[in-house]
């Protein structure tokens, strides 16, 4: 047989010794290689604007804005023209991808101004989605139009709510939202329109959205 000498056991010991450390080394590195890969995605997401949330909904909010501010002046023909526009941008919001899963939870514009934004009992302290839909038999048979009786139903019972907590208690009984997966955006700036006196109103503009993240946070490798 081949006799093996304590010169030949000690390379063939150094040998594997090296081997584990060189298999140890390739195995940290790859994984500071997937660690890094992770770390760059979150560092890019979270230096971006608004902290890499679909800039397609803050876009959204600051075109319907746009219109906001160009409805300056309540002649009856201004307010109709707004208020088609407004529920045209709610119906092109208000589901996730032409699916079923509610996106657009809530709407409020200001100034109240038009009547159509008022809530059921004249009041302007409504979101104007609530108040378009919700607000009288008229807004309901639009509601009915552009969303299915039940969906009306339940979205009334949200945009007609009395404070942000009852809000949540709809958001999550009826749809099983819960608030870590809601996004809110607001945009806004100072303007003025004038009103049916012909007074010149310097006020606030704004719009702000509330949707439902639940698809966008499932479907989230982070």
């Amino acid at each position: 047989g081949m006799n093996v000498t304590s010169t030949d056991d000690y390379h063939l010991t150094n040998a594997s010794n090296i081997g584990t450390a060189l298999l140890t080394t390739n195995t940290e590195r790859g994984l500071f290689l997937v660690f890094f890969i992770g770390l760059s995605s979150l560092i890019r997401v979270a230096c971006m604007e608004y902290g890499g949330t679909n800039h397609q909904l803050v876009s959204s909010v600051k075109w319907l804005q746009a219109n906001n501010l160009a409805a300056d002046n309540t002649r009856n023909e201004t307010c109709d023209f707004f208020r088609d526009t407004v529920l045209q941008w709610v119906a092109s919001n208000i589901y996730d991808g032409g699916s079923d899963v509610m996106h657009l939870l809530h709407l409020e514009i200001e100034p109240v101004r038009c009547d159509f934004q008022k809530g059921p009992d004249g009041s302007q302290s409504n979101g104007v989605m609530g108040a378009a839909l919700c607000g009288s038999s008229e807004a309901l048979s639009r509601c009915d139009t552009l969303f299915s009786k039940r969906d009306c139903d339940h979205l009334c019972k949200v945009w007609l709510a009395s404070d942000e907590q009852e809000r949540q208690y709809y958001y999550e009984t009826l749809f099983g939202i819960r608030p870590s997966v809601t996004f809110s955006t607001t945009d806004g700036s100072y303007g003025t329109y004038s009103s049916l006196e012909g007074e010149i109103v310097n006020d606030y503009f704004s719009v702000s959205a509330v949707y439902n993240e639940t698809k966008a946070a499932s479907q989230s490798i982070i």
